[in-house]
Order: C-alpha cells, then sequence, then structure tokens
C-alpha cells in the first residue's frame, strides 16, 4: 500500500476505483435495460456487437496514440466522452424513448472512445511510479478490478430491480465523467522515447512486431474464441433466461460469485 504515497499514482488509482465500479456494472444494467424495452433479444445482441466492433477495429489506432500524446489527456477526453454517451443512453432508456438505432450509436460512440482509453491505461503505470513500486502498483489495481467485477454485477441487479437498468447505466456514465474530472490533477509528459512518426507508421511498426512474437498471436487467437463463445452466453442468453425465471438481482449475484471464483 506504500505505494498510494505517491500523488499521481494516488490520483490515478482513485479515478480507476470510480470508473471501474461503475463499469462493472453496465453489462447487467444496459442488458437488461435493452430487453424490458425490446420483446427481441436480438436487439441486445445488435447493441453489444457496435459497441465491440469499433473497439476492436480501432485498438491499434488508441495504442499508437497513447504512445504520442500525454496519456493523461487521452484518458481525459476518452472518459469524459465515454461518460456523455453513457448519460445519453441512460437518458433514452429513462424516458421511455427506447430507439435501437440510436442506442447503437451511442454504444458505438463508447466503443470508439473505450478503444483510446485501453491501451493508455495499460501504459501509464511506469509513468506515476518508480520502477521498484510497479508489481506493487500492477497488484493494487488489479485488486480493484477483481473487486469491482465482484460487488458491481449485484449492485447492478438490486439496482435493476429496483429502479431500473437505466439508473444503473447513468451511475456507470457519472462514474466516467468523476474519472475525467479527476484524471485533470494528472499532468504527464508525452512517453520518453516515443516515436515521433505518425500514428499510421506507428501501426504499422506495431503489428510486425506483434506478428512476430509466435506466443502472443497466439494467445490473442485462442482468447478470440474464447470470447467469441463466452460473451452470446453471458451477456446475452444468460440475461435472457434469468429475465423469465431468476430474475435480475439474482442474475448479478451469480454475475458476482463467478466472477469471485475467477
Amino acid at each position: 500500500m506504500g505505494v498510494l504515497a505517491s500523488r499521481r499514482f494516488a490520483v490515478f488509482f482513485g479515478a480507476r476505483m470510480v470508473s471501474l465500479l461503475g463499469s462493472s456494472m453496465t453489462p447487467v444494467a444496459l442488458a437488461f435495460a435493452v430487453l424490458d424495452a425490446s420483446p427481441d433479444s436480438g436487439d441486445l445482441g445488435i447493441v453489444l456487437a457496435s459497441n465491440m466492433v469499433p473497439l476492436l477495429a480501432l485498438l491499434l489506432v488508441g495504442g499508437s496514440v497513447a504512445d504520442r500524446f500525454p496519456r493523461d489527456l487521452v484518458l481525459r477526453l476518452a472518459n469524459l466522452g465515454s461518460g456523455a454517451t453513457q448519460l445519453v443512453a441512460a437518458g433514452v432508456l429513462l424516458t421511455g424513448n427506447y430507439s435501437l438505432p440510436f442506442l447503437v450509436c451511442t454504444e458505438f460512440a463508447n466503443g470508439v472512445l473505450t478503444a483510446f482509453t485501453t491501451p493508455a491505461l495499460r501504459g501509464i503505470v511506469p509513468q506515476l511510479v518508480d520502477r521498484g513500486l510497479l508489481r506493487q502498483a500492477n497488484s493494487l489495481l488489479s485488486s480493484a478490478r477483481n473487486i469491482s467485477k465482484v460487488a458491481g454485477p449485484s449492485v447492478a441487479g438490486v439496482l435493476v430491480a429496483t429502479v431500473g437498468g437505466g439508473w444503473a447505466i447513468a451511475a456507470d456514465g457519472l462514474s466516467f465523467v468523476v474519472a475525467g474530472l479527476v484524471f485533470s490533477f494528472l499532468r504527464l509528459p508525452p512517453v520518453a522515447g516515443s516515436s515521433r512518426a505518425g500514428v499510421l507508421p506507428g501501426i504499422r511498426e506495431g503489428w510486425h512486431a506483434f506478428r512476430r512474437i509466435t506466443w502472443l498471436w497466439q494467445i490473442v487467437a485462442a482468447f478470440t474464441v474464447v470470447n467469441i463463445a463466452q460473451t452470446g452466453v453471458w451477456q446475452v442468453l444468460g440475461p435472457t433466461i434469468a429475465r423469465a425465471t431468476i430474475g435480475e438481482a439474482s442474475w448479478g449475484a451469480v454475475l458476482s460469485v463467478r466472477a469471485a471464483g475467477c
């Protein structure tokens, strides 16, 4: 815990805690909000895909941008943008004006912004703490991530069962806004030794390096299969069955127990 003595890391950790708790509620909240608004569970699959496709397509761009611009700036702008998209989505659901095309647009925008957030988050820790504290910092962040995965779904399930999924999505949006504002207290220079070349040359360079590391692309290929199988089961089929049987709060508890086991 001594790593929290670093002001930069303490600010970053606080922002991540807020954002992680909000994000961990979204899968449950979004699933039941869409299922409540639409009788077709296929709509939920479309909404999820509209978020995942731009995220996967633009991760390389996001990584290249994070290597060339101050990561605190990237995180601040991306979190504020993600907060705006989630709050708009929540407003659409809470007012009873459900529209699949509109929700697809908000989730698409959220996926684009997440593609810039994720690489910046992975690379920022060495800029925040000394090399000797990296292990402590990563352990603390992993613990926070796991705690949010255990607590978030149950909290979301209770919110959905009591006040509706729209409010849980609104809570996620607010968590992004708070995280973005907290990131404004961080001031980091561009990455030392970062390339002055453009974004596209950086993507090509990274792709060639990725292809050369055999074990890395093999793991990515394996998780591609795992994620394809699990996403449909846990994020579409599971909530659909739970809504007709055990209820929203119980499904949130199931996901929390699963996360605890993981």
